[in-house]
């Protein structure tokens, strides 16, 4: 943008007088009167504006079209900013809706190039490049506007260049298109983890810079353009004013009104230039092309720290900028005599010292097509922003609770860490710190508490350990340290112990005092060690440590806690399992003697592992009854017991047994309570009273006995499951009503050797029948055993000697034989 001005000075003369035009004597012509000579004078005047009126149209038309190109450039450069920044989505996460998002803005660019391509055929097909163009998000109202500009413009070189660099961003375009296909093969291939993605991205980058060049290449070709047109508008202009100046003074009469009219618009024109540059917050200045000070507005001066009186013409403006942006300020001042517009960020210093941001945006002041006569601009005070910018970028990277730094301020600087370890041959080390007992003050004192003693804890954190190191948040109670330049275990374990020792102190927490200790995890780094590798290893540490009792520290050895390793493996998997369908149902049919037929079966739970292989309840279920899990598990397990005893039903008819058992938990009753939602399920499946019943462990039955007599009073009955080997009192076989017992597979395994064990099962099983309860024995693995619990009245069993636990089709198959 050019400022042509007719000198140095801003500032406005207002006029004295009225400037008057004198319309010159027409001879009278021979024959021709003066009332026709009056017509051909009104007539050349008419068409005069009518050649005015439709080269305006044209000019109007063609500088809309020009318009419409920078839009549509806006458009366009959008739309790629949009798939670069989904492709960095997608190689950072691997989620497919970011490549989604990237396809879905190319789609803009796919248009504008269906529309050039179809614009240039020999042939051209308007019909295809209105379409590309509405499918590049163009306006509807400019698209017959760019057709004509195309197809009518190639004369101009400007445009002819502007194509060419449109031509040339297309072919960036398919080299990001080929990037983009060998980051998503990669993300397929390797995942995000992927040693290439970083060299794509790197590619995709360097392609991003290149398009913003070429965008900016093509709008400047517009820009040119539009002068070129401007510049030929107006010449057009000229010629037709003439002829209405000729016009104008034949029809002279007219003009003394018409410069009374313009001396009051000139008047108010300057009233409201004064209003425009003297009233509002943004400070406007004017200097010489020597960079010194020929103008500044009321709101400029306050930037500058200038007093209203004081006068500052004929200063450099450097005199006002501090000192390390006074260089850059210089450039931007070639720059503009060059003929560009500048913007620029730079703080103004006033006499006292004190600075203030500013955005600075500059254009040159032009004599026609002469030199740079001085430069005009306005300026901006961002101080503010600067400040929220700031404190944005320090919320984004520290935790709101504590101020340390948060997880990925912590990984950028582990990253760092291990850069400069590797260089100087030195080594890292890794703390993961856990609190011992900060649920419990969670819970009991409340979360301002809990927050206070956080913020408390992250204060003492930081005393102990050197400046040099890092600690942050990285969520909830848990914190991390980096440790650099360590030499060995002694070196790593040194910050553990003095935060140990930080601890010991009782925290105040507003009237109560409590007192916590912490878990420590420590790793070193290697040769090939990754942040997010070392901050795996401490975590494990640490929960080595945690189980040892807390208030500890654990150096991770890579033999000795490998099956702590896989242990938090299978706990961080097991909340997916269901949902990853690993999870599988056996079941195994409870016998009745007298008929030989399944008078029930016991759903019993397997994971599938994808890596282990079928895994049996032992080995994952006391996981899951640790971390929570349990009890997503149990609702999924009676949900599935239910639907497969339905099918089971339909298949088999009268043969089906007449009742699915499933076992529950204690555990799952520490994370709600499943009764609640039991009957449900069990309407929604269509399973009668009876037909569903739960296995519960004696230490439910102690812990929770209401939850047997809910059970019961919902119609489902309940089974003690390993009777005998708990801690059931005869009182509460008194207090609790329930319908069966199973005898532990200990007693039944022995009963045919041991008097004790023989004595045993037949007073529980009297017991049983005394009290009307069915009595099932588990764990039947002969026929001497058989007989023997035949003869002392049994008339359900179960066992390996009858079958073993089975997926569902092999158990359906069994028993349709029978």
């Amino acid at each position: 943008m050019r400022f042509p001005v007719g000198g140095d000075d801003l500032k406005s003369n207002t006029p004295s007088g009225h400037d008057t035009v004198h319309a010159a004597a027409v001879p009278r012509s021979r024959g021709v009167s003066v009332r026709t000579r009056f017509f051909l004078l009104c007539l050349i005047f008419s068409l005069a504006i009518v050649v005015l009126v439709g080269v305006s149209h044209v000019g109007f038309q063609a500088l809309s079209g020009a318009r419409a190109y920078v839009h549509g450039e806006s458009q366009w450069a959008k739309a790629q900013k949009q798939a670069v920044i989904s492709l960095l989505e997608y190689a950072a996460t691997g989620r497919s809706e970011a490549f989604e998002h990237y396809e879905e803005a190319l789609s803009v660019i796919w248009g504008d190039q269906q529309a050039r391509e179809a614009l240039e055929a020999g042939r051209p097909d308007i019909e295809a490049a209105r379409e590309g163009f509405l499918a590049g998000r163009n306006h509807p109202d400019d698209i017959d506007l760019m057709i004509r500009m195309f197809r009518h413009a190639g004369r101009f070189e400007e445009f002819r260049r502007a194509v060419e660099v449109w031509v040339e961003a297309e072919r960036r375009i398919g080299q990001l298109e080929q990037a983009a296909a060998s980051l998503q093969s990669a993300v397929r291939a390797e995942g995000i983890d992927s040693p290439q993605i970083e060299l794509l991205i790197e590619q995709v980058l360097q392609l991003d810079r290149a398009l913003t060049i070429l965008e900016d290449r093509f709008s400047m070709h517009i820009g040119r353009l539009a002068h070129q047109l401007t510049r030929l508008f107006t010449i057009s202009m000229l010629g037709l004013s003439v002829l209405l100046i000729v016009g104008v003074n034949l029809l002279g009469w007219r003009l003394t009104r018409t410069a009374e009219r313009a001396d009051r618009v000139l008047r108010e024109s300057e009233q409201r230039y004064r209003a425009l540059v003297d009233q509002p917050d943004v400070g406007m200045w004017h200097i010489d092309s020597a960079g010194r000070i020929v103008y500044i507005n009321p709101a400029m001066r306050d930037l500058m720290g200038i007093e209203p009186d004081q006068d500052v013409s004929g200063m450099p403006i450097e005199r006002f900028i501090r000192p390390d942006d006074r260089e850059a300020v210089h450039r931007d001042r070639i720059r503009r005599e060059k003929g560009e517009n500048t913007t620029l960020e730079i703080s103004l210093e006033d006499a006292g010292g004190q600075s203030r941001n500013v955005l600075i945006h500059g254009a040159p002041v032009m004599l026609g097509e002469g030199p740079v006569h001085g430069h005009v601009g306005t300026c901006v005070d961002i101080t503010d922003r600067k400040l929220a910018e700031e404190q944005l970028r320090h919320q984004a990277h520290h935790d709101a609770l504590t101020g340390l730094p948060n997880r990925v301020l912590f990984n950028d600087r582990l990253e760092m860490a291990l850069r400069r370890a590797r260089r100087d041959g030195t080594r890292v080390a890794v703390l993961f710190v856990d609190l011992d007992r900060f649920k419990v003050v969670n819970d009991s004192l409340g979360h301002i508490s809990g927050d206070r003693l956080l913020r408390k804890t992250a204060q003492r954190f930081q005393h102990a350990i050197r400046e040099a190191d890092t600690i942050a948040r990285l969520g909830g109670d848990e914190f991390g340290l980096i440790v650099e330049n360590v030499r060995g275990e002694r070196d790593a374990i040194e910050p553990a112990r003095r935060i140990m020792e930080a601890l010991k102190t009782e925290f105040d927490l507003h009237r109560v005092k409590s007192k916590v200790s912490a878990s420590i995890g420590i790793v070193m780094s290697g040769d090939t060690g990754s942040p997010a590798d070392l901050l795996r290893l401490a975590d494990i540490a640490m929960y080595v440590a945690k189980r040892r009792g807390g208030g500890a520290w654990h150096v991770f050895d890579p033999e000795q806690d490998a099956h702590e390793e896989q242990r938090l493996h299978l706990e961080n998997e097991l909340w997916t399992a269901a949902e990853r369908d690993e999870l599988v149902l056996h079941y195994q049919p409870i016998i009745d003697l007298k008929t030989g037929c399944a008078e029930a079966v016991e759903a019993l739970l397997r994971w599938r592992h994808p890596r282990l292989g079928l895994l049996g309840p032992d080995q994952f279920v006391p996981i899951a009854e640790e971390n929570g899990a349990i009890a997503e598990i149990g609702q999924w397990v009676v949900r599935r017991a239910c639907r497969d005893f339905v099918g089971m039903k339909q298949r088999l008819g009268a043969g089906a047994p007449a009742a699915v058992c499933v076992n529950i938990s204690a555990a799952e009753f520490r994370h709600g309570d499943p009764t609640q939602w039991m009957d449900g399920v069990a309407e929604e499946f269509g399973i009668h009273a009876g037909e569903l019943c739960f296995e519960v462990t004696e230490s439910l039955l102690t812990e929770r006995p209401e939850v047997v007599g809910e059970l019961e009073r919902k119609g489902f009955p309940v089974a003690i499951d390993d009777f005998g080997t708990g801690y059931a009192s005869l009182d509460l076989l008194r207090q609790v009503r329930f319908s069966t017992l199973k005898i532990d597979r200990t007693f039944i395994q022995r009963v045919t050797d041991s008097k004790t064990d023989h004595a045993l099962v037949e007073f529980i099983l009297h017991l049983g029948h005394k009290l009307d309860m069915r009595v099932i024995a588990e764990g039947v693995e002969s026929e001497q055993q058989v007989n023997l619990l035949r003869q002392l009245g049994f008339r359900l069993v179960q066992g390996y000697l009858f079958a073993r636990p089975e997926a569902l089709e092999n158990l359906v198959k069994r028993l349709a034989q029978k």
